[in-house]
């Protein structure tokens, strides 16, 4: 965890490979000035993912996300929404990318059409 003078004023950070949840959580605790953001990531869970929101403060305008999961909770759009809502208030543009990296076996019990709602229609 960063102390106050090891704070950077980093305002874009974008990264290239799979990060793990102590990976980020590390790095975003170096930069709370945060605007733009690229995250790559690798085995995180969404409840993960918003405790990492969480630590940005509300700050970020354009956020991008690609994720390699299993856990189906980051295509449940609602989740999504109500994070937006509460600790994203400033964004403006959102990129997700789901790498599904479960057994093809496993079907998906969400609906494909949570993604149309007037919330993302209004937001596009």
């Amino acid at each position: 965890m960063a102390t106050n003078q090891q704070l950077s004023t980093i305002e874009n950070l974008a990264t290239c490979q799979f990060w793990t949840f102590n990976e980020l959580f590390t790095i975003l605790s170096y930069t709370p000035q945060l605007r733009r953001l690229k995250l790559v990531m690798s085995d995180v869970k969404f409840d993960e993912f918003e405790i990492l929101i969480r630590r940005i403060d509300g700050k970020l305008k354009i956020l991008r996300v690609t994720t390699q999961s299993q856990d189906l909770n980051f295509l449940n759009a609602h989740r999504w929404e109500q994070l937006i809502l509460k600790c994203l208030s400033q964004l403006k543009e959102f990129y997700l990318r789901y790498i599904e990296s479960f057994d093809v076996e496993y079907e998906n019990p969400g609906r494909p059409d949570q993604l149309i709602s007037s919330f993302w229609i209004e937001r596009q």
